[in-house]
C-alpha cells in the first residue's frame, strides 16, 4: 500500500512539473515615456516572447512573434471569448494554444483565424532597432486581464 502511494505522488508531482514548463514567462518591461520598448534582437527567432506592462497593480500581458515571413507580430496574451478566465496562451512545439480552451495556431503562419478565440493584435510601431507599443494601447486593454 506504501508502494502504491508513493508511485501515485511520484506520478501527480511529474503532472504537475509538466503543467509548469508549458505555461509562458513573461518578461517584465517598463514604460520609455508613453511607449514600452522592446529592443528587435530579442524576438527575431521564430517562437512567441511573452511580456508584462504593469498598470496600477495590473499586469496586462502582451506576445511578440516572427512568422515565416519575418515579420513581427504584437498580440495581446488574450482573446475576447477567453479572457474572463485569465488564463492567456502559451506555446506548444511550433503552435500557441489557448491555455483555457485549447484553440491552436501555427507560430510561424503569417496571419491568423479572425474572431473567436484568437489572440488580439496590438498596434505597434518598428524602427531600426526596437519595437515599441504605446502604453496607451496597453492600459486601454487592461480590463481584459
Amino acid at each position: 500500500m506504501a508502494q502504491t502511494a508513493r508511485l501515485l505522488c511520484i506520478l501527480m508531482l511529474l503532472l504537475l512539473m509538466s503543467a509548469c514548463r508549458q505555461a509562458p514567462t513573461h518578461t517584465l518591461v517598463a514604460a520609455e515615456g508613453s511607449h514600452v520598448r522592446i529592443p528587435l534582437a530579442g524576438v527575431r527567432d521564430g517562437t512567441a516572447h511573452f511580456f508584462t506592462y504593469r498598470q496600477g497593480g495590473k499586469n496586462i500581458n502582451f506576445l511578440i512573434r516572427t512568422d515565416r515571413t519575418g515579420k513581427l507580430h504584437v498580440s495581446l496574451d488574450a482573446c475576447y471569448t477567453c479572457s474572463k478566465y485569465r488564463k492567456g496562451f502559451r506555446v506548444d512545439g511550433e503552435e500557441i494554444c489557448c491555455a483555457h480552451c485549447g484553440t491552436r495556431f501555427g507560430l510561424s503562419d503569417p496571419s491568423w483565424q479572425l474572431g473567436g478565440c484568437t489572440p488580439i493584435d496590438l498596434p505597434h510601431r518598428i524602427s531600426e532597432s526596437f519595437l515599441s507599443v504605446a502604453v496607451s494601447d496597453l492600459t486601454r486593454s487592461a480590463r481584459l486581464f
